[in-house]
């Protein structure tokens, strides 16, 4: 199972604990994280997730939309416009699904294992389901 979130770097360690936790219950997980201002101080090289830029997100014909919106978005505005093109991206990775979660989240279970079959079934989806 495949869990993404977005930060800035002054969340990595909400980012961390969500990872961790997730990672506990899912040995065989992926957490992948788009960090909005890296690279830069804060990220280790130990983090239990794997860090995406936001220029990874678009290829290079592409990057003009990339800075406008870094242009006009404040930093939250800016993780919820990249979300679509966070999921986008890791789908057209290979990845048979991926579930988003919010980077404040401590995960105690399997995340809405209500969902879990439609989410085993589907490549993307919204919560509630």
């Amino acid at each position: 199972m495949l869990i993404t979130t977005v930060v800035a770097r002054n969340y990595l360690p909400q980012a961390r604990v969500l990872a961790r936790t997730f990672l506990g219950h899912h040995p065989g997980g992926r957490v992948v994280v788009l960090v909005l201002d890296a690279p830069g101080e804060g990220l280790r090289d130990d983090e239990p997730f794997e860090v995406v830029v936001p220029t990874a997100l678009f290829p290079p014909d592409q990057q003009r939309e990339l800075r406008r919106m870094t242009a006009i978005y404040n930093v939250m505005e800016l993780a919820t416009a990249l979300k679509p093109f966070l999921l986008r991206h890791l789908l057209a990775a290979g990845a048979p699904s991926v579930t988003y979660l919010d980077p404040d989240i401590e995960v105690f279970a399997h995340p809405a294992w209500h969902c879990r079959p439609r989410m085993e079934m589907e490549p993307l989806g919204v919560a509630p389901c």
